[in-house]
């Protein structure tokens, strides 16, 4: 695919400790809620594998994510990484230990990263978060002169629509895909939306799945948790008898935790 603008939905997960080595020196993920990437270090996972690399002793560390969705780690000499617990390789896609190189991209799209290859359309204007959603309670007297209404919450919710999605961008039926791999709606809505666990929405996003140039990511529009409605586990046929494109729906309320 060649260089397009995407959103990019980046999702979080509550874990228990997780280990593993650098070179020979144990380094560790406390225990929390990390998101694959954020603007605030103790929240990204990326940022907490780039502060122990260079706790391990690795110089000119960066650990980023790639216009091509991937995540890459590199230092200034060869290094070595041993995935103790597989959950953490599996989330940041990897699909093995990590030897004799300096640098090494992953194999996998995170599980913890979805996006359609194309940007989305919002409720709201550009740049604009949510909407507000009173949760109000009317009541009327018989004869319509008297209404009384209580609001009891204000909510804020927004919307997201995508249009003619590529069928491999929506699910998959390779076993080892649904198991560990990212890069699938089916999978994103499996690890973050059905737990509904928070993510954030990035709107606008350059991608490119043949390049290895570092994303510039921007501002987060906002942390989101979906709606108590959950998307179905089908989509709807873009092209009629042909299973090449799917329009894909959200509804969000924003995440204020």
């Amino acid at each position: 695919m060649p260089l397009v603008e995407s959103t990019w939905l980046v999702g979080s997960q509550q874990i228990e400790e997780l280990e593993f080595v650098v070179s020979g020196s144990g380094r560790t993920v406390p225990a929390g809620r990390w998101y694959l990437t954020h603007a605030t270090a103790g929240s990204s996972l990326l940022s907490r594998i780039a502060s122990q690399m260079s706790a391990a002793g690795l110089s000119s560390v960066s650990v980023v994510l790639l216009q091509n969705r991937r995540v890459r780690l590199s230092a200034s000499a060869t290094f070595t990484v041993t995935w103790t617990d597989v959950e953490l390789r599996e989330l940041l896609g990897f699909s093995g230990n990590l030897s004799g190189a300096s640098s090494y991209t992953a194999t996998r799209i995170s599980p913890l990263l979805w996006s359609p290859g194309r940007v989305g359309t919002f409720t709201t204007p550009e740049a604009v978060a949510s909407y507000s959603a009173e949760d109000e309670n009317t009541q009327v007297s018989r004869d319509g002169v008297l209404v009384v209404t209580t609001i009891n919450n204000i909510q804020q919710w927004n919307e997201i629509a995508w249009d003619s999605i590529p069928l491999d961008r929506v699910r998959t039926t390779d076993a080892t895909v649904l198991a560990a791999r990212g890069g699938t709606w089916n999978r994103f809505r499996q690890l973050i939306l059905v737990p509904n666990e928070p993510f954030q929405i990035y709107q606008i996003v350059p991608e490119d799945s043949g390049s290895t140039t570092d994303v510039t990511l921007p501002t987060a529009l906002n942390t989101y948790k979906r709606r108590q409605k959950l998307p179905p586990d089908f989509q709807q046929r873009r092209l009629e008898n042909a299973d090449a494109f799917w329009n894909m729906a959200l509804e969000v309320i924003v995440n204020a935790g």
